[in-house]
């Protein structure tokens, strides 16, 4: 019989606006033990806990302001501007290049997912306008890469970089160069993965 327990919690912050906290700890089983992070988020009476990247939620929690909330970064697109206009791009690229991970992700034995690759998006700074209409943001997002796994490492992997929207009537879409766009930073994040980092 296994026994668990978290040891060395430490809060990174609070978002009053949210009810939601930010830990991190170390998750002892038996005599291993295992660094993670946290959020806790209140839901009514009650509050969950959901595992989150501890990168992208130091990265959200340094954000908040003295108030106690999130500023409302990445504009003009806004958080969920950005958030629907990154992951339309996303989905275009995986329709095109998933195609040889998810054949070998069957080939181990395992089901192709069908909810979305990407579980968090967080924009840095608001957007600074470009040539031709295109914004350009500076982004970190979770993404679980299908190729990864595939191999046996570690799926979910975080993207950092600058990534173009433009405006297409009242939203926001991906820019023509948003693929080769996505693709260095995919590839810059697995080179950091294999290495450890």
């Amino acid at each position: 019989m296994f026994s668990s327990k978290l040891e060395q919690i430490k809060e990174v912050g609070h978002i009053q606006s949210e009810g939601s906290r930010a830990c991190v700890a170390t998750l002892v089983v038996d005599k291993a033990q295992l660094p993670i992070a946290y959020e806790v988020k209140e839901k009514g009476d009650d509050f969950y806990v959901e595992g989150r990247n501890e990168r992208l939620l130091r990265a959200r929690y340094a954000q908040v302001d003295s108030e106690g909330g999130l500023p409302e970064l990445g504009k003009p697109l806004g958080r969920e501007g950005v958030r629907q206009a990154f992951l339309q791009g996303v989905d275009g690229y995986d329709k095109l290049s998933g195609a040889g991970a998810i054949a070998l992700a069957r080939m181990r034995g395992e089901e192709a997912k069908p909810e979305s690759a990407v579980k968090d998006v967080l924009a840095l700074n608001n957007c600074v306008q470009g040539e031709g209409g295109v914004w350009r943001c500076k982004l970190m997002a979770e993404y679980r890469d299908p190729l990864m796994a595939a191999f046996g490492r570690e799926g979910a992997l975080v993207l950092e970089g600058e990534f173009g929207f433009v405006r297409e009537r009242k939203g926001w879409r991906p820019e023509d160069q948003f693929r080769e766009r996505f693709a260095e930073a995919l590839v810059q994040s697995r080179l950091a993965s294999l290495r450890g980092q």
